[in-house]
């Protein structure tokens, strides 16, 4: 470890996950089982409150189970400026529909997809705007909060 670089096994596994083709196939930093289970057993045995926990409100978990980093969430979270969330929001939501209106339907269609159905659904957790919503669609892909498998 450096001021610029981490490397060790966790990072090691990360990578494994993303290259495996039985892993999560979707645009997002997700963790491992062992990471998740790690997080809830953290969440459960140092917090009053396990639901509120760092752990239970920075992760995400989609329809097939993946736990992943809520990367959208935390920022809508943390940013003390809502004319930023003015600013960004649509443009994040602009590309997302770009992308699906440009590419063909296939594999990385269905990434952009997920993601537009992540960035929704992240929104709608935190009552954003609905005009920065990407689709008025029904979602193809669910959510739920990590705090909800504490």
């Amino acid at each position: 470890m450096d001021e610029t670089f981490v490397f060790g096994p966790a990072l090691i596994e990360a990578h494994e996950l993303e290259q495996d083709k039985g892993g999560p196939r979707w645009p997002c930093v997700a963790v491992t089982d062992v990471v998740a289970e790690l997080s809830r057993e953290m969440a459960r045995s140092y917090y009053a409150t396990p639901t509120q926990s760092p752990f239970a409100r920075e992760l995400m978990v989609d329809d097939q189970g993946t736990v992943f980093v809520d990367h959208l969430g935390l920022w809508l979270d943390e940013e003390d400026d809502p004319r930023v969330i003015e600013y960004w929001a649509p443009r994040y939501r602009d590309l997302i529909r770009r992308k699906l209106k440009e590419l063909p339907r296939g594999r990385v269609w269905d990434k952009w997809r997920w993601l537009g159905d992540y960035h929704d659904h992240a929104l709608r957790l935190r009552r954003q705007n609905r005009r920065h919503f990407v689709t008025g669609l029904r979602a193809q892909h669910g959510f739920t909060r990590f705090s909800d498998t504490i």
